[in-house]
């Protein structure tokens, strides 16, 4: 009779103990998760600001310039001059001080202009750089920017005229009075500052940033260029998201995702002047590991507890 009761005082003291751990260690998860979803969106959405800021400033006196010297007027009477094996000797030094003297007072990479009527490419240090041929891969940006709609375009490529560094180009047609497209003009800004750019936030803030293009590829990230052709969207967690991605592009998109691979928190937000869309991925699929790791260890221990409790009871009973 005596055995039974210590038995049921001990399984009730046990019942109590293992109870009011499970109650303390979910109330605990739930509020800890809570607070940690908060800090993970607000950090998130800081990264996402910064960069975008960032960028956007960057971007902005690039694309403004080559605008503007899409239309000027100097410009557009002064390649009259050529024929069709391009400048001379005095215009080419002309055309190659203009493009200089660009280069110069905004501190771009490069400068450049590509003349249709003889396919030459001027660059503001080379001068006459090369002819665009057709057959050459390396072209194939401009023929397509030709035949395109839009009237200025952004593209990452080698820089085949300063050791093929790696840059974003700002592209402008340029028009005579009959609207015929007579040339393309523009800068380009060299990606080694942009990237190292978002590692400093990756590193701070502990999330991934991308910069792609409307079909997902990505054109530039801490490590990656279009030129790697690596796709966003290939990814199994972006998959099923490039709708929502590329749908909103008045205000920025946020998600939490959670598939087998991976478990996190998501915003894409459209960048007006790159025509890109900013990605910025926090990953918390490793924190949560440890989260249960750490649980598991917190049970191990109860359960070590209990017993010492429970030995420690039927003793003093």
């Amino acid at each position: 009779m005596i055995k039974k009761k210590i038995s049921s005082l001990t399984l009730a003291i046990s019942i109590t103990i293992i109870v009011g751990f499970i109650l303390s260690a979910l109330s605990s998860v739930f509020l800890f998760q809570d607070l940690f979803k908060k800090d993970i969106e607000a950090v998130s959405e800081l990264t996402s600001e910064n960069i975008f800021v960032n960028i956007n400033n960057l971007m902005d006196r690039p694309i403004n310039v080559s605008i503007a010297m899409a239309n000027d007027t100097f410009l557009r009477n002064f390649i009259k001059k050529e024929n069709s094996y391009g400048f001379g000797d005095h215009e080419l030094e002309s055309m190659q001080e203009y493009l200089r003297t660009y280069k110069n007072k905004y501190n771009f990479d490069t400068v450049f202009f590509i003349s249709t009527k003889s396919g030459a490419y001027y660059h503001y240090e080379n001068g006459k750089d090369r002819f665009m041929a057709k057959d050459n891969p390396e072209n194939t940006w401009y023929f397509d920017f030709l035949k395109g709609d839009r009237d200025c375009s952004l593209n990452v490529d080698n820089d085949e005229a300063k050791s093929n560094i790696i840059t974003i180009f700002v592209n402008c047609k340029l028009y005579n009075r009959s609207h015929e497209v007579v040339g393309v003009v523009g800068v380009g800004v060299e990606t080694p500052y942009i990237q190292s750019f978002l590692t400093e936030n990756e590193e701070e803030y502990g999330v991934s940033a991308y910069l792609i293009d409307t079909d997902g590829k990505i054109q530039l990230s801490s490590n990656l260029t279009g030129l790697e052709n690596v796709n966003l969207f290939e990814k199994k967690i972006l998959a099923n998201m490039k709708k929502e991605i590329t749908a909103g592009r008045d205000v920025a998109n946020h998600k939490w995702y959670n598939t087998k691979e991976a478990d996190g928190y998501i915003i894409t937000r459209y960048v007006p002047n790159l025509n890109w869309y900013l990605v910025v991925l926090k990953d918390i699929k490793e924190f949560k590991e440890r989260m249960f790791s750490q649980l598991a260890v917190s049970l191990i221990f109860l359960i070590l507890v209990v017993l010492a409790v429970v030995n420690i009871t039927t003793g003093i009973v």
